[in-house]
């Protein structure tokens, strides 16, 4: 198993499975009681994508299980995501 110390995840890139910049990683929603993850909290720096909610600091909110952790880098295949507009 490959573990990771949250401290080393933020401002991790997330990148779509084409290569595209998307942000990078502010902050991690889980619950509380099981540790689960639920949402990542992503800071737009890169191409502007209408899939997601944003928050109200204008970070993208995006469900974990969208998501696959890359060594450096977090990918997620948009063509799976519904898009909100």
């Amino acid at each position: 198993m490959n573990r990771k110390f949250a401290t080393r995840l933020m401002d991790m890139p997330l990148v779509t499975s084409e290569g595209t910049m998307i942000g990078r990683l502010d902050d991690i929603i889980i619950e509380e009681e099981t540790g689960v993850i639920h949402e990542l909290l992503i800071t737009p720096t890169g191409e502007k994508i209408t899939h997601f909610k944003k928050d109200l600091k204008g970070r993208y909110v995006v469900p974990y299980t969208y998501v696959k952790m890359g060594k450096d880098v977090f990918v997620i295949e948009l063509q799976r995501v519904p898009r909100l507009d």
